[in-house]
């Protein structure tokens, strides 16, 4: 991110966020869950950690620069992408999980604890 420009960020989050949405709302309302094929769920799943990613980021980011006004704007665009990662990982998995009858309070627990130490490994960088 040599050239990095908040506007432009701002608004390509914005573009995967109405992308991705409208896919998955195209994929809800075409798509059989119980008949659907391989590529079809996992174009769902795809599509749903896109979305994620996009509102997670974007609600980070705004939220940042709302609360900081001296800090670097880039600064928050990493950090921002990199926690609208790990918390639509997290959706991702969980919902996965939950499709296959997996999801217990403890898998949940665990997961978070993982993130949360993935995330703790970043900062310390």
């Amino acid at each position: 991110m040599e050239n990095f420009s908040a506007k432009r960020y701002f608004y390509s989050l914005v573009f995967v966020l109405l992308l991705s949405l409208g896919a998955l709302l195209y994929l809800i309302i075409k798509v059989n869950p119980t008949t659907a094929e391989f590529s079809q769920i996992g174009l769902f799943y795809a599509t749903l950690f896109l979305l994620g990613l996009s509102t997670f980021t974007l609600a980070g980011y705004i939220f940042r620069v709302s609360s900081s006004r001296n800090s670097p704007l880039k600064i928050f665009a990493y950090t921002s992408l990199r926690q609208g990662i790990l918390f639509s990982l997290l959706l991702v998995v969980c919902l996965f999980l939950q499709s296959l009858r997996a999801l217990s309070i403890l898998s949940v627990v665990l997961l978070v604890v993982s993130i949360t130490l993935l995330e703790l490994a970043f900062l310390s960088r």
